[in-house]
Parts: structure tokens; sequence; C-alpha cells
């Protein structure tokens, strides 16, 4: 629950489309590639959704994105020794299947991502050349301003 929430919220442009891509394409991928086997659950939507954000969250270069993708690394780091066959009870073909379509999504949704905020500290000066006199980059207070009282010509 909190992997949809994470997508949903921080990702509100393409946050349905990528849950539904990685549904309905890890689903597929487990149907067609999957042993004979029972494989329920939604665990592969799981681990599709955690690879999501891991692979957004690095592309995007968005600091607060970046922040949530390293939280799902510490949260859920473990989750991704899952893809491996361990058990054979467990169908890890469909946590592979739908990591991979994680990394998918992320990859094809990219150009959707938020992008990185740039800061006031960022940002260059337009007027470069116009830095020579310092007097210009002071705020004029308002008590200087011209106003109707203040009469200069005197």
């Amino acid at each position: 629950m909190a992997l949809s929430f994470f997508i949903l919220y921080f990702y509100p442009r393409v946050g349905w489309r990528s849950i539904i891509f990685i549904w309905l394409v890890g689903g597929l991928w487990t149907w067609l590639l999957g042993r004979s086997s029972y494989h329920i659950g939604a665990s592969g939507l799981i681990y599709g959704m955690a690879a999501f954000l891991v692979l957004s969250g690095w592309l995007s270069k968005n600091y607060r994105l970046i922040a949530i993708a390293l939280l799902v690394v510490f949260l859920y780091g473990s989750l991704f020794w899952g893809i491996f066959p361990m058990q054979p009870d467990i169908s890890w073909e469909a946590h592979a299947t739908g990591a991979l379509a994680g990394l998918i999504a992320g990859w094809y949704f990219k150009q959707a991502l938020p992008k990185r905020e740039k800061y006031l500290w960022e940002l260059e000066d337009e007027n470069e050349e116009d830095n020579d006199r310092p007097e210009q980059d002071q705020d004029v207070p308002y008590w200087h301003a011209n106003n109707t009282w203040n009469n200069d010509d005197e």
C-alpha cells in the first residue's frame, strides 16, 4: 500500500498508467513464461512498483524522488532477493517479470516524470554584465521610491 501511495502521490501524471502497465505486462509475462504451477497473489505488482520507484527516482534527478527511491531500497531492499529462485513453492517468475515490467515502465514514462527543481542559488544571474554597479543590485526601500510626498526638486 505504501508503494502505491508513493507512486500515485509523487507521480500524478503517470501513476495510474504505470501501475496498470506493471499489472498487465507483468501478469502476461508470468502467464507466458512461468512454470506450469500456480501463480497467485500480487507479488509481481509489488516488485514492479518497487522497481519503478527506484528507477524513476534515479532518472528524474529530483531530490524528493531520489529520497523516495532510497527509502524503498532501504525498506524493501531484501525484497529483490525474491527475484531469484530459492524455494520451489514460491513463484519467482512473477517477481522477476513484475520487476522487469516496473523497470520498463520507469524507462518508458521517464519523459513525464517530475523534473528536478531548480533552487534560487542554482539559477544563473541573467544580467551578469550589469553587475559592475552594485547600486543596481540593491532594492530601493519603499520610502525612497517616487511618491507624491517625496519632492527631490527642492
